[in-house]
């Protein structure tokens, strides 16, 4: 073919294509849309029937093909918009009319169940073998009060689908919800008394019988399912559950362990062992889930989900052993892998959490656990707006996860976006909304953004549901805010008395203390609450750094030594290590802290080592690694920065470089007067003066000391000003004048 050929075909093409009319462009759409649902590529559908709507956009069937796909998809909103938008192009369409009817079904209206009914009436005219029709109609029925016909239709829809009892489990699960369990129950012998050959039908009426108190009939129902199929997953489930509960039935729990160890299907094998663990029996879960491994080659799905349930046991010790050696098996296992980031996060191991997160990230991974998880060393390294981008993320693709929600707006109430966080919150569910934890985290941002009498009506009526110790807390922080001191020390004594170690609760009462000038009485109340909980690290933290700062340095000392038999030894040298250099005993500080970096490294002891190896006049070069791997661990440390920035200006002459960490710095912590001094000394150095005065006289502003008035001074007499830099300087040698500052700027007024 010539090339003037081909541009001919081309354009016959394309005009083709463009005169083709809306109606065939909308069938073109339509089946490339159905030929992508039918391979579940949803997004594909998606696009397609939106483009076909767009091409005919009164035609409601690419519409109803969105909501059809969008369900499929399980974005049960979008689906529900979807028809409503097809029925009213078409109020007889008889697939959104249906659509809907599913979802009315479920309404607490007479009038709209009464629609639903009709509806669904009219479809099985031309569908009487619909199986999930007769389901819902049943439901219909159910929440009418018309127990016959709801008997009658649930009987159809058994006939229709006998394997499928799903139908009948919404039944069940509609009158447990709504305080009828009796008639549950009679639903559930209603349809084994006509399907007698069901083993599904048997255990639900098992569960309804458990729920109404009746374990014999419970224990018939799972005899006779056994007997029907005597590998029934489910049966030998619900008879291990039945075991465990009676005293003399260990034997026999044995043998059904034994069972289900045997059954083909894995999600079996750990059951008795998950039983266990739920029931906070972990030492026998692990040695059950031992045996389980022994079993099954060391089955690498139940190594990941036995280490899970170590994780939320709060069992890290066994669960990172677990998950190193199925990491020798495998290093791309990603449960593992996620496991082990949280793990560490927990240990305060970020940068090996970080490390494991990219390793999953590169693997394609971006589940919303891994973005919660991520959120976690974001927000523990004071990155806020990459936290609150992940958790957000992780909500969209989870929207019930509830722990990213609740951290999400605690994240925003921290950066003062209190609109934002209550939005957060009130886009939970209902369910949801009925947690204690979220009525925790509701409490917390409604404190922060002052809404008092919301606050308190919140914290009433969970203290009314659960008289614990953070409720008690917060019933504190209102009185503190409100002035009435004495009501929150009595709201925190009660609470002490719930969790003697509650260290929240006991710092809250410290402030409260010692506003009261009682802070000697304070720190011999946690001596005493020290003393009988030997085995809480973060109870002993908080005393030794009281006894610090009351200068009992042996008693700190003590403290700390005692967190680290708790299980914080890295904490407890940090802790040490901060009292030795307060003390005089830099050379120790700096050996302990050293040691302590190859086994557990950390922005603190990072930050200690620079300050000590800046007064040992190390290398620069020595004092900026410090703090430059402070940096890593910690992006968010703006006083590492600064520093960083004095070291680059004073040691280095890098001004540029000191410059960008300073105004980095000056960006997490405005207004704060060392960092507007350190500014204020860059610009002068980079010949800026003008700019210079701005930020040093802003610095002296907020705070009198030695070192802003030597740099003004400077920057002063840089600006033309020799009488006012000569005055400043003057006010920094009445100050202090064996400052370090001073030689950076004696020479010119000295030297005169």
């Amino acid at each position: 073919m010539t090339y003037e050929k081909l541009l001919l075909s081309i354009a016959v093409a394309l005009l083709a294509g463009c005169s083709a009319s809306p109606r065939a462009r909308e069938a073109a759409h339509m089946t490339r849309g159905r030929k992508f649902a039918a391979s579940n590529e949803f997004r594909k559908a998606v696009i397609e029937f939106k483009v076909a709507s767009q091409n005919m956009p009164k035609d409601p069937e690419p519409v109803y093909q969105l909501g059809m796909t969008y369900l499929r998809a399980g974005a049960a909103e979008l689906a529900v918009e979807s028809f409503v938008k097809a029925l009213r192009l078409d109020p007889r369409h008889e697939g959104a009319r249906y659509q809907m009817a599913l979802v009315e079904v479920n309404s607490d209206k007479p009038e709209v169940i009464q629609e639903s009914k009709r509806v669904l009436t009219a479809f099985l005219a031309t569908h009487p073998d619909d199986g999930e029709a007769l389901g819902a109609l049943s439901l219909a029925f159910a929440r009418s009060g018309d127990k016959p016909e709801m008997l009658r239709a649930i009987g159809m829809a058994e006939e229709k689908d006998p394997a499928n009892i799903r139908a009948a489990e919404r039944l069940v699960e509609y009158f447990v919800s709504s305080g009828q369990p009796g008639s549950a129950a009679e639903v559930t012998r209603y349809l084994t008394g006509r399907f007698e050959k069901s083993p599904d039908l048997a255990i639900l009426r098992a569960r309804v019988a458990l729920t109404v108190n009746d374990s014999a009939d419970a224990d018939a129902q799972i005899t006779h399912a056994l007997a029907l199929q005597r590998d029934f997953r489910p049966a030998l489930q619900l008879r291990l559950r039945r075991e465990l509960t009676k005293e003399d039935s260990r034997a026999s729990a044995e043998e059904t362990t034994r069972e289900l160890a045997q059954l083909p299907d894995r999600q079996s094998w750990g059951s008795y062992a998950r039983l266990l663990f739920g029931e906070g029996k972990v030492d026998e879960g692990i040695a059950e889930y031992s045996r389980v491994l022994k079993a099954h080659n060391n089955d690498p799905e139940l190594r990941d989900e036995y280490s899970a349930l170590l994780i939320h046991a709060s069992r890290n010790k066994e669960a990172a052993a677990i998950i190193a050696e199925t990491l020798t098996r495998n290093p791309k296992d990603r449960p593992a892998l996620l496991q082990r980031a949280t793990t560490r996060i927990d240990d305060g191991n970020l940068t090996g959490a970080a490390a494991d997160i990219r390793t999953l990230r590169t693997m394609g991974e971006n589940s919303a656990e891994l973005n919660y998880q991520d959120s976690r060393v974001a927000g523990s390294r004071g990155e806020t707006t990459k936290q609150v981008e992940l958790l957000a993320n992780a909500l969209r693709s989870s929207p019930g996860m509830l722990k990213a929600r609740l951290e999400l707006a605690n994240a925003l109430t921290k950066a003062g976006q209190m609109k934002l966080a209550l939005n957060t919150l009130e886009t939970a569910s209902e369910e949801e909304k009925q947690s204690l934890r979220y009525a925790y985290y509701r409490n917390l941002t409604l404190i922060a953004a002052g809404n008092y009498d919301e606050a308190r009506q919140g914290i009433k009526a969970a203290l009314a549901r659960s008289p614990s110790a953070g409720f008690l807390g917060q019933d504190a922080m209102v009185r503190i805010r409100t002035g009435d001191l004495a009501g929150a020390r009595k709201s925190l004594e009660s609470a002490i008395q719930l969790a003697p170690a509650d260290v929240a609760v006991l710092n809250l009462l410290g402030d409260v203390m010692k506003r009261q000038n009682e802070g000697a009485k304070f720190v011999s109340l946690l001596r005493e609450d020290a003393a009988k909980h030997p085995e809480s690290a973060a109870l002993q933290e908080l005393l030794g750094k009281q006894l610090m700062i009351a200068g009992d340095r042996d008693g700190a000392r003590a403290a700390f030594e005692a967190e680290r038999k708790a299980g914080e030894p890295g904490k407890a040298d940090e802790a040490i290590a901060f009292l030795e250099m307060r003390t005089g005993e830099p050379e120790r500080a700096r050996q302990r802290l050293l040691e302590l970096v190859k086994v557990h490294d950390s922005a603190p002891a990072r930050f200690m080592l620079a300050e000590i190896e800046t007064q040992k006049k190390a290398s620069a070069e020595v004092i900026a690694g410090h703090y430059l791997r402070a940096l890593e661990m910690e992006p968010t440390n703006a006083a590492a920065m600064n520093n960083l920035a004095n070291l680059l200006v004073s040691r280095q002459g890098k001004f540029d470089d000191a410059l960008f960490w300073a105004l980095k710095a000056l960006a997490l912590a405005p207004g704060n007067p060392a960092i507007e001094d350190t500014v204020g000394w860059v610009y002068y150095k980079l010949g800026k003066v003008n700019t210079a005065l701005t930020y040093l006289k802003n610095s002296l502003k907020q705070a009198d000391q030695p070192w802003v008035h030597y740099h003004l001074a400077g920057a002063l007499l840089a600006a033309g000003d020799p009488g006012g830099g000569r005055r400043e300087y003057e006010l920094g040698l009445k100050l202090d004048p064996g400052s370090e500052v001073r030689a950076a700027v004696a020479p010119l007024f000295e030297a005169k």
